[in-house]
């Protein structure tokens, strides 16, 4: 398939920071957080792997998935690590400010997509749209409730789901 490059190489860069918004996910879950944080962050980790499987869907069909280099996964691991030691609301702070230009950014993505590929933008946006609301409800004190646009988008796993759900 005939793809423009700068189209791919934003595909492959929303691509890359789903890797280090999996391994955040990931490597926070693995902290003594109290209460149901741990279970929403591998909510998270969960809706991260669907975001990278549909934008590696689409750099596997332009047979540019090689491109993402292995030294950039281990710099954007490294990077996510860095950000793990910090408090919640840092990391909720952080994380939300940079979800509205990402959000714009896919939504971008989506107008340059070619016909075959709208649909799985337009999902890798509900991702972060899901994202960015569960920063929001963190943000405004709502953590009952900050899992649920995330929930909505995977599919069922009770024994997590039922926890990270309050």
């Amino acid at each position: 398939m005939l793809c423009d490059r700068g189209y791919l190489k934003q595909v492959g860069a929303a691509y890359r920071l789903a890797l280090a918004r999996e391994a955040l996910f990931s490597d926070l879950a693995k902290r003594p957080w109290s209460g149901d944080r741990c279970a929403k962050l591998r909510v998270l980790r969960r809706l991260e792997s669907q975001t990278i499987a549909l934008l590696g869907s689409i750099l596997d069909s332009a047979d540019v998935a090689d491109s993402v280099s292995r030294s950039a996964i281990a710099s954007v691991r490294s990077q996510a690590r860095a950000l793990a030691g910090r408090r919640w609301i840092e990391i909720i702070e952080k994380l939300s400010g940079e979800l509205t230009m990402r959000v714009a950014q896919i939504e971008h993505l989506e107008r340059l997509a070619p016909a075959g590929e709208i649909q799985l933008l337009a999902r890798v946006t509900a991702h972060h749209t899901a994202l960015q609301m569960f920063m929001r409800l963190e943000l405004a004190g709502r953590g009952r409730e900050s899992i649920q646009p995330a929930l909505a988008l995977i599919p069922a796993d009770p024994l997590p789901l039922a926890a990270a759900a309050g």
